[in-house]
């Protein structure tokens, strides 16, 4: 599930996860089609919060076995919650709460429009472009873009919309 489906993103990246079924999850209203790569999914009004508990019971309601959070606000409440989504077996694609702070800023994330990485299991699921100038080793899991302009040295940014 790839929660910020309503984004031009989100649907560059869900075209990269096919062949698996693919649920666009976001808040307000959603599109009431599917197709049999993806399908939408509403998680209520974003005004309600408690955005962790949310998501999981969507994961769990739609039998999905990874997360992909890509709204901002959605980031810490789900590395808080990461040992709770693990007990249900649903994977966050995000990076462990102790490397967050390291890709995470909250005032100053990633723009999607650039290149960017999805790492699934330490590994490359999708690379826009072969030649990233650090180690993608040095990354955990999530969708990255790197940071060019973070003082002398680049540095990997966790994507958010």
């Amino acid at each position: 599930m790839i929660s910020g489906g309503n984004s031009a993103f989100a649907m560059k990246l869900m075209a990269k996860l096919a062949p698996h079924r693919v649920i666009l999850a976001d808040y307000g209203e959603m599109p009431a089609f599917s197709t049999n790569a993806y399908r939408f999914k509403s998680l209520g009004s974003q005004q309600d919060g408690a955005y962790a508990h949310r998501l999981l019971q969507a994961c769990l309601d739609e039998e999905a076995d990874l997360l992909i959070p890509l709204h901002a606000f959605e980031i810490r409440p789900l590395a808080a919650s990461a040992l709770l989504f693990n007990e249900y077996a649903v994977r966050l694609a995000l990076p462990g709460a102790d490397n967050l702070p390291e890709y995470f800023n909250s005032e100053k994330s990633a723009p999607a429009g650039e290149d960017w990485l999805l790492l699934l299991h330490g590994r490359p699921v999708f690379s826009s472009r072969s030649d990233w100038p650090i180690p993608l080793a040095q990354v955990d899991d999530g969708v990255f873009s790197l940071d060019e302009n973070s003082g002398n040295v680049a540095k990997w940014r966790l994507i958010t919309i």
